[in-house]
């Protein structure tokens, strides 16, 4: 169960985070494992 400073922690944490950094990040990484599938 979370408690409210666990709460509070995550919030903090998210507020740090560059939602366009985090954007280009994972799409890099997808880009990465599309290229990984085998062709259907």
């Amino acid at each position: 169960m979370s408690t409210g400073l666990e709460r509070t922690r995550l919030a903090e944490e998210c507020a740090k985070l560059n939602p366009a950094v985090e954007r280009a990040l994972a799409d890099e990484g997808l880009a990465e494992t599309l290229q990984e599938w085998p062709e259907y």
